[in-house]
């Protein structure tokens, strides 16, 4: 018998979708946030994506408006299409970080549950707060429904960096070592991670004191820098300064930014951190450079003659 359902169920439907979504969504909130839960990985994991899931249906739903878009075979049965496939209709990029999230993290729930410790938590921390502010962005995006208002999607402090890892249990089963890097690099990429920081001036997150007598020891993690003060030139701004001075000392040479580049790739100047940074906002990445790049590439071309053949060769340099 053909499956006909009526247009005006359509929106029934789409909040029925909602909230089961919804539910889905606070247990794997609560779950994660529970310290005394050993499961909380896996747990989190099959409710974080059974909320996407559910929520990912509705929005084709009301995009296409009707509910045959989601099913399989329409007209035989009320089978509905994979997770995997409702992210692939939804976030078409393949470049789009929160697809790319949600399909490292349908990895972990179908291939790694068994394998999980619990010191693993901490490490896909920042990948679990990705998909968790983008379902909560996306939900509000796309809906006006209040029932996620006043929920923020964040992760707990409550995650301790682990001291060491069981090998016992991570070589249970073949290439399991290699799983788990993989994971934990996509962890690192595509995560989100917060930093509270304490500084001596201007507005901190919070108040501390100094009290010898404290048993509480703390010590000095990372101190932060402005990159735009350490690396104030761009590769134009760079590539100008070099130039100038190329001109200045009468070294003339056809110096452009192809010559740059091989010069930074010759120097091994990206990933250096006395000559180079990464900037990055959103998916927007550049590199920054310090005065020390100018000042090795200007110099390397004056003292070193195979140095300046190769940069000033007219082919692009390899990537």
């Amino acid at each position: 018998m053909e499956m006909v359902i009526e247009k005006d169920k359509v929106s029934i439907y789409i909040e029925a979708l909602l909230d089961k979504s919804n539910e889905a969504y606070l247990m794997a909130i609560e779950i994660v946030n529970k310290p005394t839960i050993k499961y909380r990985t896996e747990g989190f994991c099959f409710y974080i994506l059974n909320a996407w899931e559910l929520l990912l249906k509705a929005f084709i739903i009301k995009q296409k408006q009707k509910i045959e878009a989601i099913m399989i075979e329409p007209n035989k049965n009320f089978r509905t299409i994979s997770f995997v496939e409702c992210v692939n209709k939804v976030f078409t990029s393949p470049n789009n970080d929160t697809r790319s999230a949600l399909i490292r993290l349908s990895n972990i729930r179908n291939t790694a549950t068994h394998l999980f410790l619990p010191e693993i938590d901490y490490s896909l921390s920042p990948l679990f707060q990705r998909v968790s502010s983008d379902y909560y962005d996306f939900y509000k995006k796309e809906f006006s429904r209040n029932s996620l208002s006043g929920l923020a999607p964040f992760i707990s402090l409550n995650y301790s960096a682990p001291q060491a890892l069981n090998e016992n249990g991570l070589n249970l089963f073949p290439n399991c070592q290699d799983f788990f890097n993989t994971l934990l690099k996509d962890s690192e990429s595509l995560g989100i991670r917060y930093d509270l920081r304490i500084i001596r001036t201007g507005r901190s997150d919070f108040d501390v004191k100094i009290d010898n007598n404290s048993e509480n020891i703390c010590k000095t993690l990372e101190i932060p820098i402005d990159p735009t003060k350490l690396y104030p030139y761009r590769q134009t701004e760079a590539l100008k300064i070099i130039q100038e001075n190329l001109k200045a000392s009468n070294i003339g040479i056809p110096f452009n930014k192809y010559s740059f580049q091989r010069a930074v790739q010759i120097l091994e100047i990206k990933g250096n951190k006395k000559y180079s940074y990464l900037f990055q906002v959103g998916l927007s990445k550049h590199y920054l450079y310090s005065e020390e790049t100018i000042s090795l590439i200007i110099q390397k071309i004056s003292s070193d003659k195979d140095f300046k053949k190769k940069v000033v060769a007219k082919q692009k340099p390899n990537k």
